[in-house]
């Protein structure tokens, strides 16, 4: 294998006197890049402002800045080497340049030699520092005043302190011992980074990215990413440039608006302050001070609205002219550029500050994509990442040692911190350490313990940002207990899968899966990815029945299309083996539930499938397709789920089953449930909290939810009202989390166990209710599912039309829209957008018309923006499917509200003038 040839960089820095040096270095690196030998593993650069290609001076920035600009500066190379004979240099600006005590550079070789001794401090290894000094008679040196800059120069630190030498300066009399010097230095120096001296770290680094991804299995899609706003939040936990791009334009934004008069003089003296900071700083080394940034943007918009009022208030029409509205225009753009810089700010300031992110949300929400994502881009970037997925950590040793043991570093974990905080020092970044899905860490409770003290050690070193996940319902039990008052040492950060993004991951992944995206709104588990992904494989040759399956309906169809690639890929057609691929995957799931650790030691899942196939092959089969994942766990192969939910899935589907063994009617199969769930029952510890060492309570949270999906089918009931103590006061809130969650994965009428009123009661009480406008949001979620007991048939529309005012509509109604308009992840807004910009030719009916009676109703708020953005939905709704509006008019052509009325005749005029159904659009204007 080639050895990849590395660019050795010098940073070259000396006064103008040293001219001949500078030609001599020159010269000794030709000579040493046509030696043989080090030509065939590295390649030494010059970096000097006066050689090769020209710097360009800017006319409005000092020399340095342009060298700066142009240039690699002396902390981004590998070697700096310092010359000086008489001179010192030319002193720098010292408002643009200062050093950390606040004093000026004397010259421009001091700041650049501070540049790289600071980064050496910070503890990078990374540049050597060389320093040569003419040895020579005072008296050749004519300028006295440049020589005490020079002699005080070498009398501080790190050259001297206390009168002691503590550093080392190289001594020469003539230009051909210097380069002598030189050529022996600069080969001993290369002689440590011969390949067969380097410690491979970037190659153990991109070896454990691979080891990452394949453990990471399906849930890592690599050709399906969809790129997301998580990666903005990135940027900032790593002080990545687009993020410090991001925050300059928004501060630049609020300058170039402010007025120039004496009335924001104090403001823009603080914004010349922070700029300052942040110039001197631009790699944010040192984290600025976002508090104060805070405070002054707050300041800003408050003085800009006063301004603007006061503005406002003049009464002399004839006043009012070009300097006025200038006037206002000003006052009113820096006002919403500082509250969009302090929206910024408070969004995201905390990652860069705090630097440990804790990655929450549901299963299937993208967690360990995303992680997986970050740490392979980083890598391709030539950056510095480490990740280890939480299930694949042994028992045996403290997490530290577990990482460290999974990761096959055979060093202590601080030596492997210190490396990490080493290489990314060396390049004037962060390093990421991720620890991904901490919930499946076998005996997760180690979290609650050990975290806390794991996160101060990655804290100690300034270049070093983490990243943890946890799913959603497992957060209290696997975080540590944190005391009263104090706060928590990460940022919690929701994943918001697709929110936001869904027309475009849809078209992603059905297109990556070879299927036709169905056209439909945003909602709903259309932002899960783990339920796209699937729905797009299940649908391939099995087109579903309608647009929003059921989580169970995937499910089924995701195994019918499982057992037909067993058939082409293991010639598995044997009509003695019906569904050989389910029962397989059922019998590797009840394994898992006796041995009580949620996965299968390799050998025995193989003798699994062996046995009820009759070949082998069938793990790797299983593996390959993402059904399952292999990995590593102290020295031997396990095997387990792909997904937690499908996980869950098939641990209740065997739970069930062995339960109702010989039962048939849902009657028995209820008592049988009831008695299991009833204190010193097979499942009471689900029932209850205080199992906590109970192999099912590991799995509380995922069993309860995938239960209260499968249970209505098989008892007629809902799971909540068979547990114990049901009508207590204490709220379990992983199971009221489980209950209302799926609720948004059902349906079909079987799949539920009470009518529309009992059900609704029942949602109501287990749901969070303090905002009524996220209640509302929740309604429109479930209003567009079809078959669906809240479905817009059943609840909304119906109890809208009852109301006999539109005063009276609007309390329970219209008050709610304008808030969740301006929530850009709420259901309401995702609806009003898609049904006004997406492409909906081809939407089905099932899709149209409940969306159509939503936009209508929408349509009856005060908010005008809202109002004609429904409108304007509405009306592209209802040409692309013209057949609904015989259903849709009667209702509306005759409703109490101006809004409404007018809003469904613009919408039926606009289909008329499209002309593309004439009979839809004859039958329309006979109704109206």
């Amino acid at each position: 294998m080639p050895i990849l040839m590395m660019p050795y960089r010098i940073f070259l820095s000396s006064p103008g006197d040293c001219v001949e040096e500078r030609s001599a270095v020159h010269a000794v690196v030709t000579r040493v890049n046509a030696d043989p030998l080090v030509s065939s593993f590295v390649c030494l650069e010059v970096v000097a402002w006066d050689w090769g290609v020209s710097v360009p001076f800017e006319a409005l920035s000092s020399p340095q800045v342009s060298v700066n600009r142009h240039l690699r500066t002396p902390d981004d190379c590998d070697l700096f080497l310092g010359i000086f004979n008489c001179r010192f240099g030319t002193p720098l600006p010292g408002r643009e340049f200062r050093k950390l005590d606040g004093t000026p550079y004397q010259s421009g070789s001091e700041y650049e030699f501070h540049r790289a001794w600071e980064a050496r401090r910070r503890g990078a290894s990374r540049p050597e520092i060389l320093m040569y000094r003419r040895q020579q008679e005072l008296p050749t040196c004519q300028d006295n005043e440049q020589l005490k800059k020079l002699e005080a120069f070498f009398q501080q630190p790190p050259f001297m302190e206390n009168d002691q030498w503590t550093g080392a300066v190289d001594r020469y009399q003539s230009l051909d011992e210097f380069a002598r010097k030189v050529e022996g230095h600069l080969r001993r120096l290369l002689s440590q980074r011969q390949p067969a001296s380097l410690p491979r770290f970037r190659d153990w680094l991109n070896n454990q990215a691979s080891l990452l991804t394949a453990n990471a299995g399906p849930r890592y899609t690599s050709d399906a990413h969809v790129e997301t706003n998580i990666s903005q939040a990135f940027d900032w936990l790593l002080v990545r440039q687009p993020a410090i791009a991001k925050l300059d334009k928004a501060l630049s934004e609020v300058w170039k608006h402010l007025d120039r008069d004496d009335a924001f003089s104090v403001i823009r003296a603080d914004m010349e302050q922070i700029a300052d900071a942040l110039r001197a700083d631009m790699y944010w080394q040192t984290t600025p001070d976002f508090p104060f940034m805070l405070g002054t943007l707050a300041r800003a918009e408050a003085h800009a609205w006063a301004e603007h009022e006061m503005h406002e208030r003049a009464k002399e029409q004839e006043a009012r002219n070009d300097t006025w509205r200038y006037r206002e225009h000003s006052l009113r753009q820096a006002a919403y550029m500082a509250g969009e810089a302090s929206d910024l700010l408070r969004n995201y300031w905390s990652l860069s500050q705090q630097r440990v992110m804790l990655l929450t949300g549901p299963a299937g929400q993208g967690k360990t994509h995303t992680l997986v994502h970050e740490v392979n881009q980083i890598l391709a970037a030539e950056g510095i990442a480490l990740g280890v997925l939480g299930q694949t950590l042994s028992t045996a040793d403290t997490l530290w040692d577990a990482i460290c043991r999974r990761a096959g570093w055979l060093g202590t974990h601080d030596q492997l911190l210190n490396k990490l905080e080493n290489e990314a020092a060396n390049r004037n970044q962060r390093a990421l350490l991720v620890m991904d899905a901490l919930n499946e860490t076998p005996d997760r409770r180690r979290w609650r313990n050990e975290l806390a003290g794991m996160i101060q050690e990655v804290l100690l070193r300034p270049h070093l940002a983490l990243a943890i996940s946890v799913r959603t319902d497992y957060l209290k039990q696997t975080l540590p207990l944190l005391p009263d008052g104090m706060d928590a040492p990460w940022v919690k950060w929701e994943h918001p899968g697709f929110s936001g993004i869904e027309p475009d991951a849809l078209l992603r992944y059905f297109e990556h899966h070879g299927v036709k995206a169905p056209v439909a709104p945003p909602l709903g588990e259309f932002g899960n990815p783990l339920y796209v992904q699937l729905l797009a494989r299940s649908m391939r040759g099995h087109p579903l029945q309608h647009w929003l399956p059921s989580w169970l309906e995937v499910w089924r169809a995701w195994m019918v299309r499982l057992e037909e690639d067993s058939k082409d890929r293991l010639s598995l057609d044997n009509a003695s083996r019906p569904e050989v691929m389910r029962r397989t995957m059922s019998k590797l799931a009840q394994a898992m539930l006796e041995d009580g650790h949620f996965n299968l030691l390799r050998n025995q899942a193989d003798d699994i499938s062996r046995e009820m196939t009759g070949i082998d092959g069938v793990i790797a089969f299983l593996c390959s397709s993402g059904a399952l994942i292999d990995r590593l766990e102290n020295d031997e192969d396990v095997v387990e789920f792909g997904f937690e939910r499908l996980s869950d899935t098939f641990l209740a589907d065997r739970l069930l089953a062995k339960l109702f063994e010989g039962k048939v009617s849902k009657e028995e199969k209820l008592v049988v449930l009831r008695t299991a769930l009833a204190p010193g029952g097979d499942l009471h510890p689900l029932a209850s909290s205080d199992y906590v060492d109970h192999p099912l309570y590991f799995r509380r949270a995922g069993l309860l939810e995938a239960l209260c999906l499968a249970v209505p089918q098989c008892t007629g009931a809902e799971l909540p009202t068979l547990l114990p103590n049901n009508d207590a006061d204490f709220r379990d809130w992983e199971l009221s989390q489980a209950f209302c969650d799926s609720l948004r994965w059902r349906c079909r009428p079987e799949e539920f166990g009470m009518d529309g009123k009992a059900l609704r009661d029942l949602w109501r009480r287990y749901s969070d209710r303090s905002n009524p406008a996220s209640e509302l949001d929740e309604i429109i979620r479930f209003a567009l599912i079809p078959g669906h007991p809240f479905a817009m048939e059943q609840a909304i529309h119906p109890r809208l039309l009852a109301q006999e005012t539109p005063g009276a509509r609007d309390a329970m109604w219209s008050v709610n829209l304008v808030p969740l308009w301006r929530d850009e992840h709420s259901n309401l807004r995702q609806l009003v957008i898609w049904a006004r910009d997406a492409n909906l030719h081809d939407a089905h009916a099932d899709i149209a018309l409940p969306a159509a009676r939503l936009l209508a109703w929408i349509c009856a708020t005060s908010q005008k923006g809202l109002r004609l953005a429904a409108m304007k939905g509405l009306t592209r709704l209802l040409a692309a499917c013209p057949r609904v509006m015989e259903a849709f008019l009667p209702d509306f052509l005759g409703v109490n509200d101006a809004y409404v009325l007018e809003a469904v005749l613009v919408a039926v005029w606009g289909v008329v003038q499209d002309g593309s159904d004439a009979q839809a659009g004859t039958l329309a204007a006979r109704q109206v």
